[in-house]
């Protein structure tokens, strides 16, 4: 598997991993021995690969015949290419062939002669015009790699390709028609056109009966969707997120099982057909930022399977289904940036307009109703029932307070109420908190901090689940207010919870010790310090910025604690840090 892996250092781990996946059933059992014996690693969800490994890599391949690259198993040297691809050599034991990043190649090479080839990559080949027929023969060929070849404008009739499983031409901006497909494909598993020119796709796509993932993102030429899409009874995700150019999704005409994402961010539908209903697995429905969708059916309440559902951005939606509280499974809904004028429902006793009726939603643990005009009437009760709730964000709404029904939220971790511009006190929060994020509430008063005598946090491993308070930029917080937070604070919680704020102020409360000026503090401490009466440390800074300075993106505070004998602690905060207007 090392001898595969060189080709991809550097790649997405979720790509490796799908293109691996289609060569070897134990791929990803073996890709986790190579990271624990420390032979690739991971990082930022990319795959990497030290130099001595790569090189490693290849010496293992050069050993097979050590002089003669026409009878290696891998081709990766330019110059090796070169010669065994110019003298026409025959190649018979080639399995991989990389020629990526090849900037003046312009047609792909005729590789008839390479009959037991299973990986051809080309990509990142920027002037690559065409493609030589003969490659979609290929018998054996099971990934095909054409990622980025920008000047690609045609891929010849699909005629072969038996054992293909992967086919990426993602970033193929040039390519405008997808090739007919003579024949079934059993084997494909992965299409890859993001961000090609194709208009519209064939009907020879039922060919390809076994496909799982068809992204299609950002095919802003896109117009049309086969109507047979339906037959694709294998596939269990469909990207179109990006095709602004389509107006219309397809009827699914008979039931589809497997389909559990679908990604249409964007595109420029007015309304989702109610055969949607066949759509039986459906797990994740993305909508968000479609300016044109006017409505949803109803019959999208009757997907059992439903756990994510996002119409954020949505401006043009004119209502919610009204038996929404039937998707018992859901678990996030995202319905942010609406005009919720249009969402809301007029009571029969005249108090105003509504959240619709989301008390049946029993498993929703992620609600986001950020930027929809809420104010404190908006919200009823049943906003309450929703018990399993864990995130809440209420942002850029018009709350002058934290409604009460917040408080009867009793599994709710993380609640943003972020740039409520109006939002004057935070009396009361349920005692599961972890993060209360306020940044930019400017008329911010009053908070009261509750204690941590519940139930919830006698019970919890504290330690591992600090409480944190965001309040940057509330500058309506009386100083007095503040050390009285910050000493509740220090008396409520410790020794049983671990806590972080951040809030505006300029002085240090007298009851830390130790001042220092820098970034850094020393203290002696006393002998067995570490003993019964101990309640844990407790660090205060005040950060200074020089005038007209801005931090670039989130600001991050990191605490580290140095024993010269014992144990290293490290605990951090962030915050976002926003330009001030006036």
């Amino acid at each position: 598997m090392l001898e595969r892996e060189i080709f991809f250092n550097g790649e997405d781990l979720d790509f490796v991993q799908r293109i691996l996946d289609a060569c070897h059933s134990f791929a990803k059992l073996i890709m986790q021995e190579l990271d624990d014996k420390s032979l690739i690693s991971i990082l930022d969800k990319k795959l990497s690969m030290h130099d001595l490994m790569q090189k490693a890599g290849w010496e293992i391949v050069r050993r097979q015949n050590h002089n003669e690259p026409g009878k290696w198993s891998r081709l990766w040297d330019p110059d090796n290419v070169h010669h065994v691809l110019t003298k026409n050599t025959c190649l018979p034991k080639l399995e991989v062939i990389n020629l990526g990043n090849s900037q003046h190649l312009l047609e792909c090479p005729n590789l008839s002669s390479a009959p037991c080839l299973e990986l051809l990559i080309l990509d990142g080949c920027t002037s690559l015009l065409e493609v030589h027929p003969p490659v979609t023969k290929l018998k054996r060929l099971t990934i095909l790699n054409m990622k980025n070849c920008k000047m690609l404008h045609h891929f010849p009739s699909i005629t072969g390709l038996e054992s293909l499983k992967v086919l990426n031409l993602s970033g193929c901006s040039k390519l405008d028609k997808f090739p007919e497909i003579q024949g079934y494909m059993e084997c494909l598993v992965e299409l890859n056109l993001e961000g090609t020119a194709i208009v519209e796709l064939p009907f020879s796509v039922v060919f390809l009966p076994r496909l799982v993932l068809l992204d299609m993102q950002n095919c802003k030429n896109l117009t049309i969707l086969p109507s047979n899409i339906y037959s694709l009874k294998f596939l269990g995700t469909l990207v179109l997120s990006g095709c602004s150019g389509l107006e219309r999704f397809p009827e699914i005409m008979e039931v589809m099982e497997c389909l559990q994402k679908l990604l249409l961010d964007g595109i420029s539908i007015k309304e989702l057909p109610p055969s949607i209903v066949h759509l039986k697995g459906l797990q994740s429905l993305s909508l968000r930022k479609c300016k044109n969708l006017k409505s949803l059916p109803n019959s999208i309440c009757s997907l059992r399977s439903l756990e994510t559902l996002i119409v954020s951005g949505c401006s043009k939606l004119s209502k919610l289904p009204e038996e929404l509280g039937r998707l018992q499974f859901l678990m996030k809904l995202q319905i942010s940036s609406l005009l919720f004028r249009l969402l809301h429902r007029e009571n029969s006793d005249g108090i105003g307009l509504q959240l619709p009726y989301l008390s049946g939603l029993y498993s929703l643990k992620y609600l986001d109703l950020s930027g929809c005009n809420l104010t404190d009437r908006s919200i009823n009760d049943n906003l309450g029932h929703l018990r399993f709730l864990e995130e809440l964000n209420l942002s850029r709404n018009n709350l002058v307070t934290i409604p009460e029904e917040v408080n009867r939220l009793s599994h709710l971790r993380v609640l943003s109420v972020n740039q409520c511009k109006r939002l004057r006190e935070i009396s009361k929060l349920p005692p599961s908190i972890k993060l209360l994020d306020a940044g930019d509430c400017i008329s911010l008063e009053s908070l009261s901090v509750l204690s941590p005598q519940s139930p919830q946090y006698l019970s919890s491993s504290s330690r591992l689940h600090p409480v944190t308070f965001k309040l940057t930029n509330c500058f309506a917080l009386a100083q007095d207010n503040v050390a009285t937070i910050l000493e509740k604070l220090h008396q409520n919680f410790l020794p049983e919870i671990e806590y972080s704020i951040v809030l505006p102020g300029s002085t240090i409360p007298e009851w830390f010790q130790h001042p220092s000026i820098g970034s850094s503090v020393t203290i002696e401490l006393p002998r067995n310090w570490h003993n019964e009466e101990f309640l844990g440390f407790a660090l205060c800074c005040v950060l200074s910025l020089e005038e007209d300075e801005i931090i670039q993106g989130p600001g991050l505070i990191c605490c580290n604690f140095e024993f010269k004998e014992g144990p290293y602690l490290s605990s951090s905060i962030s915050w976002t840090q926003r330009r001030q207007s006036g």
